[in-house]
């Protein structure tokens, strides 16, 4: 970087390009994805679809919700806009356990809070979804990062402790980690996020009953709603 520590103007990448700090700010980008119990897709892509598209759904759903600014905040799909550009610092994925209708269980629209507990998913739902999934992140065709899901740490959102039935927590964020080299998306670059399932095994995200020794009985209408943040520095010029 370049200036002192209150001054820093510049920052010169691995690829000896220097970024000048001008227009810049503090502003993550976020996409979502809904994921149906017994999804089998082995790529689940965010960053796809604007606000009013159809946010991104496993091939389960027979119906696919309308994006809205709490799912996405881009402004062009699968790239940036000819004047951004955006320095990922770190990956932050949020979990949000909900459940469509019984009557219409694959109808993603109808996902909302129906079970204990809800939209806070069970421990050993959310360990049976990242046992299968990794992050990809890639930049022009190039993977620049790819490690499983649980590597990138949650960093927000509520933290309970207690028993299992008890309620209670607070807003935080803990042990996010950064990334050791920022990741650099140009303007006009093509990007990609995914969920990856490599295996293609069945994602039992609604298993209700995590005894080994008794039947376990399986919400089939278990929905994971995963919105991936990009956290770093935004730029969008004025002009």
């Amino acid at each position: 970087m370049a200036g002192s520590i209150n001054t820093i103007t510049a920052m010169r990448l691995p690829n000896g390009k220097e970024i000048a700090f001008v227009d810049w700010s503090d502003r993550p980008l976020f996409s979502t994805a809904d994921i149906l119990s017994g999804a089998t897709d082995e790529r689940i892509p965010l960053f796809n679809y604007l606000v009013g598209d159809n946010v991104t759904g496993t091939q389960n759903f027979t119906v696919k919700r309308t994006a809205s600014e709490r799912d996405t905040n881009i402004s062009t799909p699968g790239a940036m806009a000819s004047t951004e550009e955006f320095l990922v610092y770190a990956i932050k994925p949020e979990v949000l356990a909900l459940a469509t209708d019984e009557e219409s269980p694959t109808d993603a629209e109808t996902a909302e809070p129906r079970f204990f507990l809800d939209p806070v998913p069970a421990v050993y739902q959310l360990m049976n979804f990242m046992r299968f999934i990794y992050i990809d992140l890639r930049v022009s065709l190039k993977t620049m990062q790819q490690a499983p899901f649980g590597y990138f740490n949650v960093g927000f959102g509520p933290s309970f402790a207690g028993p299992r039935n008890g309620i209670g927590g607070s807003p935080t964020q803990e042990a996010v980690r950064a990334l050791g080299i920022p990741i650099h998306i140009g303007g006009q670059e093509k990007f990609e996020v995914a969920l990856v399932n490599a295996t293609g095994a069945a994602l039992d995200i609604g298993i209700s009953d995590n005894d080994p020794l008794a039947p376990t009985p399986v919400q089939t209408n278990r929905v994971f709603q995963v919105r991936i943040l990009l956290d770093g520095l935004y730029k969008r010029p004025v002009a």
